[in-house]
């Protein structure tokens, strides 16, 4: 069996959710694979290196079996290097629904992905949030639908001493910090954030907020903007936290949620899309139906609690080498092998 994959990520990316999918993936399949297996990113230039352009001169099938384009927007380059056999995997649907995106190269790129999607031999969804959301959205056939979930690097991320964690980050060691991994996209709601940290602060000022995520920063008084840190300190991190606060509204999956569950780390989360699949459905709260005291009381709560021994043990359901081999399986799949 002959793969490749076809990568959204730049070669000099920093390490992203969708780029710790792509690194993860393609090495623990080179390790099980019977077969070449190798991958193309995308160029580095400003002008060839984005997605459309890659569509038409960067991405080549190179005579594989199998052609595994592991973001959903690459699929339309299926157009111009007609693979043997198509996989996609979808993280989500997010740009197809109005006012989702004010991007005009997203715009594009979404004008085509759905159609491209429906001529894939197999579409690898991250979780049934996601492929409920490929059939009832844009109509794809779910019999060509395989859930295959992200998983995590347990010797990565994995309980270390708190007080060790924040010495090495700078941290002191007496602050409450809550800890937020995520954009300052809309449905990420930063304002929830915002508000149950004022609400926090009236009754603990040593509350303090970590903010993480594509750079993105939260300017408001208790926040710690820590902008982008390298992958081996984010293990420190989330050790680092007396609570992960999860508040997004959508979520093709939900790694930094899963990265801090496998830190034995007290995981607070909203009861949306595909959240409750990873944290567990017992373990969310509707953020969006509950006043923020109550979500903060919740949050006090957990933080008592210390670490979450519940958090941890699930997250051992899920690990990068089921991930690979789940995937192989549908390679075999649509190969009839």
């Amino acid at each position: 069996m002959k793969v490749v994959h076809w990568n959204i990520s730049k070669q000099s990316h920093p390490m992203f959710a969708t780029r710790r999918y792509e690194d993860e993936l393609f090495n623990r399949l080179s390790a099980i694979l019977d077969g070449p297996i190798h991958r193309i990113f995308r160029r580095e230039s400003k002008l060839f290196g984005n997605t459309i352009a890659s569509w038409l001169t960067r991405y080549s099938s190179d005579n594989s079996d199998i052609v595994h384009a592991t973001f959903q927007t690459i699929a339309p380059a299926a157009y111009f290097s007609r693979p043997k056999n198509l996989i996609v995997t979808v993280h989500d649907i997010l740009p197809t629904f109005p006012d989702a995106t004010h991007d005009i190269s997203t715009r594009i790129q979404w004008k085509f992905t759905p159609s491209a999607l429906k001529t894939a031999d197999a579409i690898i969804a991250i979780s049934n949030f996601t492929r409920t959301e490929l059939i009832e959205h844009l109509e794809i056939d779910p019999q060509l639908i395989h859930v295959v979930p992200q998983g995590v690097d347990h010797s990565l991320f994995k309980p270390l001493d708190k007080r060790e964690s924040r010495k090495q980050l700078g941290l002191d060691s007496e602050s409450t910090y809550i800890l937020v991994a995520s954009s300052n996209q809309t449905h990420k709601r930063m304002d929830l954030v915002q508000n149950i940290l004022l609400e926090l602060r009236s009754q603990r000022p040593d509350v303090k907020l970590l903010k993480i995520g594509y750079g993105d920063s939260l300017e408001l008084d208790g926040v710690i903007n820590l902008g982008w840190l390298p992958e081996s300190k984010m293990p420190l991190l989330y050790n680092s936290a007396d609570a992960y606060l999860h508040t997004s509204d959508y979520e093709g999956f939900g790694l930094p949620i899963l990265e801090a569950m496998s830190c034995g780390t007290p995981t607070i989360a909203n009861d949306r899309a595909s959240i409750p699949e990873v944290i567990g459905p017992d373990n969310t709260i509707n953020m969006n139906s509950i006043p923020t005291s109550k979500i903060c009381d919740h949050i006090f709560e957990k933080i008592e609690m210390g670490m979450d021994q519940l958090a941890l043990d699930r997250s051992n359901q899920f690990t990068w080498d089921k991930t690979a081999s789940d995937t192989l399986n549908v390679y075999r799949a649509v190969l009839g092998a």
